[in-house]
């Protein structure tokens, strides 16, 4: 007898919300720190959130596909700066300024309508 035919991947015995997602927050401030041959992410709770791998080696880091430390560690940095970009509020200026376009269209618009 093959697994799925005993019901064990048979969705109606799994609970309801088993395919929601958990919610789970991972507070800021986010941090990166280097180990022997990766980056770690972590949140406050120094829960783990991203591994950046890295290899110094030209030829065992073009077998492997690695990211120079250089590399790796840009990326670590950036995502440790995560929960920062994403609470930050939309720029007010690029508001204004397609208001501003919006307008001057409106109003070309209105010219052209008058003069033809």
């Amino acid at each position: 007898m093959r697994i799925s035919e005993r019901g064990l991947f048979n969705s109606s015995f799994l609970p309801r919300n088993q395919n929601q997602m958990p919610d789970r927050t991972f507070p800021p401030p986010w941090s990166s720190e280097e180990h022997s041959g990766y980056y770690v992410v972590r949140d406050r709770n120094d829960q783990g959130l991203a591994y950046i791998y890295y290899e110094n080696e030209p030829g065992r880091r073009q077998v492997a596909k690695l990211l120079t430390k250089d590399e790796a560690r840009r990326i670590a940095i950036n995502v440790a700066k995560l929960p920062k970009l994403l609470r930050r509020p939309l720029n007010n200026h690029y508001h204004a300024d397609a208001h501003a376009v919006s307008a001057r269209s409106h109003q070309s618009d209105r010219r052209r309508a008058v003069t033809l």
